[in-house]
């Protein structure tokens, strides 16, 4: 018999998107996870998927040498499926969602115990029958259990384990439960949730080790901002020769807010400069344009191509949010998905934004490789 812990993530949120690669501390999401719960107890295993919408997501586990899957993007389900396909009938599987990031080992092995010494086929833990807050959730089942679910509804390929057995008999108790937990939300779901989430972990010295109760009692202290539930957010990619005169205004109104032109010269700007094949890198958020990147298509020397990021931008009225994060993994992933090498130019106050990001300054004897701007720093990525 073995034991696998499986978390499930993707990129493609429309609610939260990236929020598996969202800053926390000096690590990702899903890799302090990851660290939080990694044991010599069980194999553990990031499941996303193989949409290119997660090539930039895979390469940072493989950067980070967190052991991952690629499976079906939508079909959940088919995913675990896939991978699970040569575990044995008793092994068991431990799954879970990637946004809930307080789990820790200890409560993974309360399941694993719980399972074996109730010989029990599936057990859950959640705020169902429980004081528990929405966000602490652990599922435990054998393979077997998986395997003969035949449930192929909507809401069982997205969900996997929706069909299952979730009766009272089969959740596991937590002990010396605290009233307070029941109002916390500690699932990250939504830009609020993420913001409240990075602060509690940054507020404590021991994000790696310190146990899920813990966390609920540092986060209650924190004030809760009111969470927006009509976050809607839509992540474009676009060919320059495909863009409308409404959208290339909107791109013109938001880079008013940097550079001080008439929004007449900035379309003209526009107009003069864009080549019909370079992409156009957008984020909207409720419908409206609130972040912009422009990747150009470059020439090094006579043969090989490469992108120059110009323009990284985020409206003025949703900074100091952390949409910046969102779009430099957007535009990464896009970069993966070309397979060029990409060069930006940046002031050096901003480096260090941009090194969070995998780019590297690049060295004073190669930059004439790049026609780049003397008062201006040159980065590298891929």
């Amino acid at each position: 018999m073995k034991i696998h812990v499986l978390i499930q993530a993707r990129s493609s949120s429309t609610r939260l998107p990236f929020k598996s690669l969202l800053n926390i501390d000096k690590y990702f999401s899903i890799e302090l996870l990851y660290k939080r719960i990694k044991s010599k107890m069980y194999n553990t295993t990031v499941l996303i998927s193989k949409d290119t919408s997660d090539d930039y997501f895979a390469h940072l586990l493989n950067k980070k040498k967190i052991n991952l899957f690629r499976g079906s993007l939508l079909n959940v389900k088919k995913r675990f499926l896939s991978f699970t396909k040569k575990f044995k009938n008793e092994d068991i599987i431990v799954r879970l969602t990637g946004d809930n990031l307080f789990i820790d080992k200890k409560l993974i092995k309360l399941a694993i115990k719980e399972l074996i010494t109730q010989k029990k086929d599936y057990l859950f833990i959640s705020n169902k029958f429980s004081n528990l807050p929405l966000g602490i959730s652990v599922e435990i089942f054998r393979y077997l259990y998986l395997k003969k679910n035949n449930n192929f509804s909507k809401l069982d390929k997205e969900h996997v384990t929706y069909s299952f057995d979730k009766h009272k008999s089969n959740s596991i108790k937590i002990r010396q439960e605290k009233k307070f937990w029941k109002k916390l939300v500690c699932t990250m779901d939504y830009l609020e949730n993420y913001h409240l989430i990075k602060k509690t972990f940054e507020s404590i010295k021991n994000p790696l080790t310190i146990s899920w109760q813990k966390l609920l009692k540092v986060m209650d202290k924190i004030k809760r901002k009111k969470v927006n539930y009509k976050n809607d957010f839509k992540l474009i990619s676009i060919q320059s020769k495909k863009l409308t005169k409404k959208i290339i205004i909107d791109i013109s109104k938001l880079k008013m807010q940097e550079w001080n032109f008439s929004l007449k010269s900035h379309i003209k700007y526009f107009n003069d400069t864009l080549k019909e094949n370079e992409i156009n890198n957008m984020i909207y958020l409720n419908d409206k344009l609130i972040g912009y990147t422009l990747h150009r298509k470059k020439k090094l020397y006579k043969s090989n191509s490469y992108v120059l990021i110009d323009t990284v931008i985020i409206n003025k009225n949703y900074r100091k949010k952390n949409l910046g994060t969102i779009l430099m993994n957007f535009n990464n992933n896009e970069i993966i998905k070309s397979k060029l090498p990409a060069y930006l130019q940046c002031k050096t106050e901003h480096i260090k934004f941009y090194k969070n990001f995998s780019w590297k300054e690049v060295d004073k004897k190669n930059k004439i490789l790049i026609q780049s701007k003397s008062n201006l720093r040159l980065m590298s990525f891929n």
